[in-house]
Parts: C-alpha cells; structure tokens; sequence
C-alpha cells in the first residue's frame, strides 16, 4: 500500500516497559499534524507514521539539513507535550 511519494518516513512510538507502543498520549500529541494539506501523520499497523519530505534539485548536505529539521519538529512536539505531561504529575512509562 502507498501513502505518500516519498522514500523516508519516521515512525513514532512510546516505550512501556521494554515494548515498543502506540499511545493514546503520543497520538493527541501529533494529531494536528493529521490536518496539513497533504496530511502528515497516518496511523498504520499500530504505529504512527510521518512520511519526510525529500527535496529535490539541492545539493546532498541541504537535503540532510531539511530531513533533520523535519525530524526535529516532531521532536519538539513531543519533548514539549513530555514536559507539560510531567508538569502535570502524569506517569511517563
């Protein structure tokens, strides 16, 4: 199945235990993401995936810049809703 023309997609999980999980927490946290035109978030087989947008006609090292601040976006969201989470006396594990 296709879901983006793209090579690179990150996948998003939350650790319980020592499992790799889906979680409700992890879920709101991204779903906004679901609402960009084309959307960037899609929820397959018990994970969250965000396909990475590779440009195109830049030069290799301009290339790897943008995948990684793509990355980090996701990132923040998380570390940001992590923060407010713990802020708020919530169990991380």
């Amino acid at each position: 199945m296709r879901y983006r023309e793209t090579p690179l997609w990150l996948t998003v999980q939350d650790v319980q235990g020592s499992r790799w999980v889906l979680t409700e927490r992890i879920k709101t946290t991204l779903a906004q993401l679901r609402f960009e035109d084309p959307p960037r978030l899609m929820d397959v087989s018990n994970a969250l995936l965000i396909p990475l947008r590779v440009p195109l006609g830049v030069e290799r090292p301009r290339v790897v810049e943008i995948l990684f601040e793509q990355v980090l976006q996701v990132a923040k969201r998380l570390q940001q809703a992590n923060a407010s989470y713990e802020t708020e006396g919530g169990d991380i594990g």
